[in-house]
């Protein structure tokens, strides 16, 4: 089967081409070409009268950031750049199981955009002690949004829930590291994320290293937990120790900044210590 374009609701995924063999006892779906939102997700699907077991790879190449975003997540992303998606998913059972049995690891990397939209990091620095260090620096966050140079995320699919082992968000304006999960039904995050804001003299670190070794940790660190729908998570601060080598390393490789350079944020109000620790 060919056609120039399939229109479901919503969805519209053009091109599309696809074979099905029948066999005695056995049926089998070869989705060949399939663009969804400017992704290609070449399709698998093998049934018999007794199991049935579909495979999924996704595939996106220096694809616009910009309209994937706006299409997938129906105007709750507003992201601009261009990115790579590479996803190798399987699953078995029957249709209502096919989300709980969905297994298989995720990386996206995006790259020199905008952050228009994004309720995650707009709650994250909304923060008071976020947001206080980012006025310091002279940091000013609006409706145009801020430019990112890259967005990093890799992790894995299983048992209804998305694991985050490492993503990373690399800006002027601050750096980001976290880990966790997602669940894919109920869409509920459990997040620990570090935040670094840069101000002029972290700038001049990231550009020569070495400067901070002499000056013995000049980036603001702040953990913060994120829990609740993704879509609009509630965001709290984390006690020094939440600042894990697993959080450090993450920093270190994907921002290409030495741990030991980071300073962890210790003044957090009694208040907002009492909230954490409920």
């Amino acid at each position: 089967m060919r056609a120039d374009f399939v229109q479901y609701e919503r969805r519209h995924v053009a091109p599309l081409s696809a074979t099905v063999t029948l066999e005695p006892e056995r049926a089998r779906l070869d989705l060949h070409e399939a663009r969804l939102c400017g992704i290609a997700y070449p399709l698998s699907i093998s049934a018999t009268p007794d199991d049935m077991n579909m495979s999924l790879h996704i595939t996106a190449h220096k694809q616009d950031l910009d309209t994937a975003a706006h299409c997938l997540s129906e105007e709750r992303l507003l992201l601009t750049g261009e990115f790579d998606l590479h996803a190798d998913l399987s699953t078995r059972g029957e249709r209502s199981d096919w989300l709980r049995n969905l297994r298989g690891p995720v990386q996206l990397e995006a790259r020199d955009g905008r952050v228009m939209k994004f309720a995650l990091l707009a709650n994250i620095l909304a923060l008071k002690n976020i947001a206080d260090v980012l006025r310091r620096n002279g940091t000013q966050l609006d409706e145009r949004g801020f430019a990112y140079r890259r967005l990093i995320v890799n992790g894995q699919v299983g048992e209804n829930t998305f694991t985050v082992n490492q993503s990373a968000f690399d800006s002027d304006a601050l750096g980001l590291v976290a880990t966790g999960k997602v669940g894919l039904l109920d869409r509920e995050a459990r997040l620990t994320v570090l935040v670094a804001p840069f101000g002029r003299v972290d700038r001049l670190v990231r550009k020569l290293p070495i400067i901070g070794y002499v000056l013995g940790g000049t980036l603001t660190s702040i953990p913060v937990q994120v829990t609740g729908d993704f879509r609009d998570p509630l965001v709290v601060p984390l006690g020094v120790a939440a600042v894990t080598s697993e959080l450090a390393g993450i920093f270190e490789r994907t921002l290409k900044l030495p741990a030991k350079i980071l300073a962890p944020v210790t003044t957090i109000p009694a208040a907002e210590q009492r909230a954490v620790r409920q």
